[in-house]
């Protein structure tokens, strides 16, 4: 009985210890999707990218864009830098601008020197490591220091990725709270469209990663006023149906390395929409870098 009973405890002892020691190891190789990526392991891919940055990690982008339109090439020309940083792998905070700098052709309303400003959040719903991706986006804007025009914009990041393909949305909404009766004029990368009290943008794209280092895009969405804006030189800014845009653009965006882009699009910014004028073209180049 002694015998036996010291037998069925090693066949315990070793059935146990076998299987801790079969087991560990397939507990080490489980990736955990909700820890985020490193300095080292950041993806160079960017339909693999997470909407939010790493714990720590600050990245840079210096965005120049202007006018390609006929006999106006250049008029304007904005440098529009950006700076966010990784609270958590879920929470990115940021400091943007959607016209930035004005250098050229900035003499005629609503351009000046600078005059806007913008603070932004972003909450990852789910893991950065995961293909497909939902982030909460939400800031302040200040689209005009003189005078003094605000308001916040809400809305949400959504990326699929299907193999090589991603196609991504970034749904806006805008609500002007100071002085939200005034006109403000819009000139980011597609959207040239004049706005009053509230605008919804809806810009998706499509992105191909052709190799690691390389990928392509095409850029369209939709953007409008949600009514009619009030009187601004001498006319009154139109609504939600006189005033859609839709634009078309397409782009590359090449990673020297994991940590460093540069970046190029030009597009149509009223392609198809309302009143549209295939001669309003924007083109843009930008850099980003991760430290």
């Amino acid at each position: 009985m002694k015998n036996r009973m010291v037998r069925w405890c090693t066949v315990v002892a070793f059935a146990v210890g076998s299987g801790w020691s079969l087991a560990q190891p397939v507990e080490d190789t489980v990736e955990d999707a909700y820890t985020g990526y490193t300095k080292s392991n950041y993806p160079s891919e960017l339909i693999y990218r997470p909407w939010t940055l790493s714990k720590g990690m600050i990245e840079v982008s210096a965005l120049g864009y202007m006018n390609l339109s006929k006999d106006e090439v250049g008029k304007p020309f904005f440098f529009a830098p950006s700076v966010y940083y990784g609270i958590d792998d879920l929470l990115s905070v940021g400091v943007t601008h959607s016209l930035g700098l004005c250098f050229n052709g900035c003499s005629n309303p609503p351009f000046s020197l600078y005059n806007d400003i913008a603070a932004e959040a972003l909450f990852l719903l789910g893991g950065p490591k995961s293909h497909t991706q939902f982030a909460l986006v939400g800031g302040i804007d200040f689209s005009s220091f003189s005078p003094v025009m605000a308001g916040v914009h809400y809305g949400l990041n959504g990326r699929l990725v299907l193999g090589p393909l991603a196609l991504t949305f970034k749904p806006r909404f805008y609500l002007g709270v100071i002085n939200r009766n005034a006109t403000i004029a819009v000139a980011g990368l597609l959207s040239g469209l004049t706005y009053g009290k509230e605008r919804v943008d809806i810009p998706v794209q499509l992105q191909v990663q052709v190799f690691s280092p390389l990928a392509l895009f095409v850029q369209s969405g939709f953007a409008a006023p949600l009514e009619s804006g009030p009187a601004i030189y001498g006319a009154t800014a139109p609504g939600f149906l006189d005033a859609y845009v839709v634009p078309l653009g397409g782009g590359l965006l090449i990673s020297i390395t994991n940590r460093l882009d540069i970046g190029a699009m030009a597009a149509f910014q009223n392609f198809a929409g309302k009143n549209h004028n295939k001669d309003a073209r924007v083109g843009s180049a930008w850099f980003n870098v991760r430290l």
